[in-house]
């Protein structure tokens, strides 16, 4: 099981990633979708690592059925599910809540949206979150 600070390394690799790629985002949208719900990911499990009742979830549904389970982390659910959908059909070019499919992730999201919405609006506030949760003193319940 891995630590809170083994999950911050790897949102920080994530983070080098996302900075590098987003430079050229209309040309890798996908990738930084892919690497916005990662490092998304990478920030709740470094949160669940310091909660007694979760320390760790293992798959994705398990991670997911945890996050809509406690108050505390509602904020984290609300932004995250829309940023793993959106990660699954640059992954997949489906969609499995709307049960759509696409040509190209273009078709479902393009690179200003991937810009604004997912990086701008889901992955930042997932971080807001983390951050107020990771703080000594953080909401507890």
């Amino acid at each position: 099981m891995a630590t809170k600070a083994a999950h911050l390394q790897l949102v920080n690799v994530n983070q080098s990633a996302l900075s590098h790629l987003a430079e050229d985002i209309e040309d890798f949208p996908e990738w930084v979708t892919i690497i916005a719900f990662y490092k998304a990911l990478h920030l709740i499990e470094a949160v669940f690592a310091t909660d007694e009742r979760v320390r760790h979830t293992s798959d994705h549904r398990t991670r997911m059925r945890t996050l809509k389970q406690y108050r505390k982390y509602e904020q984290m659910y609300r932004h995250f599910r829309p940023l793993k959908a959106a990660s699954e059909v640059a992954r997949y070019l489906s969609d499995n809540e709307s049960r759509s499919s696409y040509s190209s992730f273009r078709d479902y999201m393009p690179p200003k949206v991937v810009e604004s919405e997912i990086i701008g609006h889901r992955l930042r506030r997932i971080e807001r979150s983390a951050d107020r949760l990771l703080k000594p003193g953080g909401p507890r319940n």
